[in-house]
């Protein structure tokens, strides 16, 4: 018989290194380390980011809130050196060294940190910050403190505003933002390179006197873009135009407060909803 990884017995595995795991460790997938470093015990770690078409395993990095694509986290159980396989696991009891002095009590539930590879007692926010539990505290203490990991579903802190009033680089980390453009002044908002998942939302509530402009980071263009002009304060009738480009305008002294934009990304390119009050309110061009 050839030397198994593990051996499943009953609701209990066995690993060939010899340590006894309980059920939750069943749901463990085979991964490939090529993130430069090491990865140690108890790490929480995001799998298939990437994947080595050699070794026809998923890679794994160290998984942290702020970085959209860390959907799919595991946590290490035993150590996996750089270049080599190794197991990660949705649960499990970790080694009794970790600082789970933040718990209020034990049982309080813990969450994937900011920290990449870390966990945290309180519950993160921030502009597009990942809330996912990974288990609960069971024993409290600055030193031999452990957790029960239970890698949970992540949820998106969505709705997340910000009033800005000047040039916006947006980043992937501020997904599902709406940002209201409040300076007559006028400003550019940047895109960052498109992923699959992204979506913002623009809303002016300060009439520009000169435009506000949400341009792509580089040749990837707006398709499918439509404009839908309410005919409540132009001609008494909805007008509705398809364009394609690469920058939405919200034109200067055209353009009035409530006008938005919403964009969504399938990963390789951005689709525009416009609505604005006015006739060419808003444009898409380039």
């Amino acid at each position: 018989m050839a030397n198994p990884s593990s051996i499943r017995m009953g609701k209990r595995t066995i690993s060939a290194g010899g340590f006894v795991n309980d059920k939750y460790k069943l749901n463990g997938i085979r991964v490939y380390n090529e993130s430069g470093a090491s990865l140690a015990i108890n790490k929480l770690v995001a799998v298939g980011v990437t994947y080595d078409v050699t070794k026809k395993l998923p890679n794994v990095v160290l998984a942290d809130a702020d970085t959209v694509t860390h959907k799919d986290v595991y946590v290490t159980l035993a150590a996996i050196a750089n270049n080599a396989e190794g197991f990660v696991f949705k649960g499990g009891l970790s080694t009794a060294v970790l600082d789970t002095s933040g718990a209020t009590t034990v049982g309080d539930p813990v969450y994937l940190s900011q920290t990449a590879g870390g966990f945290a007692h309180t519950r993160p926010g921030g502009n597009g910050v990942t809330v996912m539990p990974i288990g609960w505290s069971t024993v409290k203490s600055s030193t031999v403190g452990q957790i029960h990991w239970d890698v949970g579903q992540p949820e998106r802190v969505d709705d997340v505003t910000e009033v800005v009033t000047a040039a916006n680089t947006i980043t992937a980390a501020e997904n599902n933002k709406v940002f209201f453009m409040n300076t007559a002044g006028g400003f550019a908002n940047t895109l960052p390179a498109p992923f699959a998942g992204a979506h913002y939302i623009f809303i002016v509530t300060a009439a520009p006197t000169t435009a506000y402009t949400v341009v792509t980071e580089g040749s990837c263009q707006v398709l499918a873009g439509h404009v839908l002009t309410s005919g409540f304060a132009d001609s008494g009738s909805d007008v509705e135009t398809a364009a394609t480009g690469t920058t939405v305008n919200f034109v200067a002294s055209v353009a009035v407060v409530g006008d938005r934009a919403e964009l969504w990304s399938d990963g390789t390119s951005w689709f525009a909803s416009c609505i604005c009050a006015v006739e060419a309110g808003i444009t898409i061009t380039g």
